[in-house]
């Protein structure tokens, strides 16, 4: 029985969007703070192993988490502002 699939392919093209614009956001983030949120954040280790492969101490692997994760929140709240996923007064 084929199966109903009405509304699914905007679904996946938004999916897609999203996907893309969440990997040009992290992209553009400076080298130190990408790639301490793709070691935590996609790749799911722990602050000590992160720091550990970056040969830093656990403090800064915390605070580029910080700031790395801030700067992407700027990114991708300007963005869904900007295509009105959010209303453009929201705080976020």
């Amino acid at each position: 029985e084929p199966k109903d699939v009405s509304g699914e392919p905007d679904k996946e093209m938004l999916d897609r969007l999203l996907d893309d614009e969440v990997e040009q956001a992290v992209q553009a983030l400076p080298d130190e703070f990408k790639m301490v949120v793709l070691l935590s954040d996609i790749e799911g280790l722990q602050y000590k192993e992160i720091a550990d492969i970056l040969s830093c101490p656990i403090g800064t692997v915390r605070s580029r988490l910080s700031r790395g994760r801030r700067l992407l929140k700027r990114q991708l709240c300007a963005y869904a502002q900007d295509h009105g996923f959010v209303d453009k007064d929201a705080v976020l």
